[in-house]
């Protein structure tokens, strides 16, 4: 009877043992499956964060860009707040017979700069310029008093040839690759493609 006892006891021990052995068994493969999963979220995290890293950097890079422009306009600000070269220019226009289209569009940039875009002579000077820009022959400066209303808050439609026109002026050699007309059309009076 003491060894059906000592039996029983042990089956019940080495059953005890299996199932504390299965239950370490299966807590291990939840606690490993877990693990692989914060691993992997570790990796996509530092993944976002290698690239907002790469983000800033870039960032950064813009805004001491804006940084150096804004100095630049800070000076040209403060060179043309005098209104000197408000009045020579003004007074050029006066003298002129025909003032050209750049006269004005030189007014409205010293205004736009001087006195920034609530500045109401800067949108007349800039669509005086465009009433007189001979569209065919001087599509920048047609261009540029466009771009300049538009700075000075007027409400424009930008022409599709200015968008052109100032793609070619971001790439330079994009506007020597394909002139808008050769030396000889431009001799002969033709007008740009």
């Amino acid at each position: 009877m003491k060894t059906k006892v000592l039996i029983a006891v042990l089956f019940a021990l080495i059953g005890g043992s299996c199932y504390f052995s299965y239950q370490q068994f299966v807590t291990l493969q939840k606690s490993e499956t877990e693990l692989a999963a914060l691993r992997e979220e570790r990796d996509r995290l530092q993944q976002q964060a290698t690239a907002a890293a790469g983000e800033i950097a870039g960032k950064v890079q813009q805004l001491a860009g804006l940084e150096q422009k804004s100095r630049e306009l800070d000076a040209a600000r403060a060179a043309l707040s005098g209104g000197a070269a408000i009045s020579i220019l003004e007074s050029a226009v006066k003298g002129a017979k025909a003032p050209a289209a750049e006269l004005y569009l030189a007014i409205g940039a010293v205004r736009l700069v001087a006195n920034g875009s609530a500045d109401k002579e800067v949108a007349a000077a800039y669509e005086r310029a465009l009433q007189i820009a001979n569209w065919p022959s001087s599509m920048k400066v047609a261009c540029a008093a466009q771009a300049g209303i538009a700075a000075a808050g007027g409400t424009i439609e930008m022409s599709a040839e200015c968008g052109r026109v100032q793609a070619a002026a971001v790439q330079p050699g994009a506007a020597a690759a394909e002139p808008a007309v050769s030396a000889d059309e431009a001799r002969a009076g033709a007008p740009p493609r």
